[in-house]
């Protein structure tokens, strides 16, 4: 069976579907990975092969800007930030759709596996009778943005022939199923296998048991494309933490590390390193709310502290309170002095601890992506092959 994975050009939309391309290698299937031409290189780096003749295309280009170019306001209100995310990955899907189209026309693909936010794909998929697969984030499944994306889509559909957004013809995901999910008709749970990039050696020493150790990330697109200039707030950050008497490590993008200013010698600044590998060694994470640093830290048991920005990382940092896993802050209060105190509590607290113990059980009690191959098989061969 020929498989094409599609996703839009950002590390924490294509990691989570790793563990599943290979799976589906392992059972002798071909895996491919459709995705912008400057979003090759980690998808390669993860020894898949990058398919397709997507444009280059730079997230503030349709995430800042409207279609014409424009600039776009940042709206404060939570009803005005999903309206807004939902018309920035319909303009990708814009983008995108005429050489997602061909690359299907050309490939053929048995089964078509997505992110939530890859709507071109999923157009192209219903567009030429081809099954269709939606692959979750977890907590935020993000459904709400599907009303504004096609709204923004209106054109798109019209000309493809689709009254609305098309609906998959099943989703998994490595949480609990989204009750607001009802865009898919079945939904599966499978577990979440940490995958976080290159394997690179973090080069730590062993923390100090007098030293807890302290991992702070904002992940690789706030600090270079966020409205907000984070570089400045997470040094500030960094060097408050550091005054309780505890080690940081500071996790950033290779070419921001190389640009970091003298650091205080409790303070480590990292560039690109895979988290699974870090978090283990930390008594606390303080980031954005990205999926993969949320599941990463729960799953070691290690307590967060989230400081959500943009999209899915409001729900992820709710998921994270109600599971009282750790504890999140708004943005407008997120101070460093203030996110100093808060780790303090979280140092001190061992349930938030014993929650995350709690969760990533329940993780391991999911099916491993492998145990879902069969279904997929069966998806695909239920497709008559003249549709495809």
């Amino acid at each position: 069976m020929r498989v094409l994975f599609s996703t839009s050009p950002l590390h924490g939309h294509l990691f989570p579907m790793v563990p599943l391309a290979y799976a589906l290698q392992a059972a002798g299937h071909e895996v491919m990975v459709s995705a912008t031409r400057n979003f090759h290189g980690p998808i390669e780096e993860a020894g898949l092969l990058p398919v397709g003749w997507l444009p280059e295309i730079e997230v503030p280009s349709f995430m800042l800007r409207d279609r014409s170019g424009a600039q776009l306001s940042h709206p404060k209100d939570p009803a005005g930030r999903t309206e807004a995310a939902g018309r920035a990955w319909g303009r990708y899907a814009a983008m995108v759709l005429e050489s997602t189209l061909d690359i299907c026309r050309v490939l053929r693909p048995d089964l078509v596996i997505t992110e939530p936010t890859d709507y071109a794909a999923g157009m192209a998929a219903a567009r030429l009778g081809l099954p269709w697969v939606e692959h979750g984030w977890g907590f935020g499944g993000l459904p709400e943005f599907r009303p504004a994306a096609g709204a923004e889509l209106a054109p798109e559909l019209a000309e493809l022939g689709l009254s609305r957004l098309p609906s998959p013809d099943l989703a998994v995901d490595v949480w609990a199923p989204d009750p607001r999910r009802d865009h898919a008709p079945r939904v599966r749970r499978i577990r979440y296998v940490p995958y976080n990039g290159r394997a690179v050696d973090p080069g730590l020493p062993a923390p100090r048991p007098d030293r807890p150790r302290i991992c702070l990330t904002f992940g690789n697109n706030l600090p270079r494309y966020g409205r907000s200039r984070f570089e400045p707030m997470l040094q500030a950050t960094a060097k408050a933490l550091a005054d309780t008497g505890v080690e940081v490590v500071v996790a950033l993008a290779d070419d921001l590390a190389a640009d970091w200013p003298q650091a205080p010698d409790q303070v480590r600044v990292v560039s690109w390193l895979p988290l699974s590998l870090v978090v283990p060694r930390c008594a606390a994470v303080v980031h954005h709310g990205g999926a993969g640093t949320t599941f990463v830290a729960m799953l070691n048991g290690v307590p967060q502290l989230v400081i959500p920005q943009a999209a899915d990382q409001f729900a992820n940092a709710e998921h994270v309170h109600r599971l009282e896993a750790g504890h999140h802050l708004p943005a407008a209060v997120g101070t460093p002095e203030r996110i100093a105190v808060e780790c303090t509590r979280l140092l001190a607290d061992n349930r938030y601890r014993v929650a995350a113990r709690a969760a990533a059980e329940e993780n391991l009690a999911a099916p491993l992506p492998g145990e879902i191959v069969p279904e997929l098989e069966a998806l695909a061969a239920a497709v008559p092959s003249g549709c495809r």
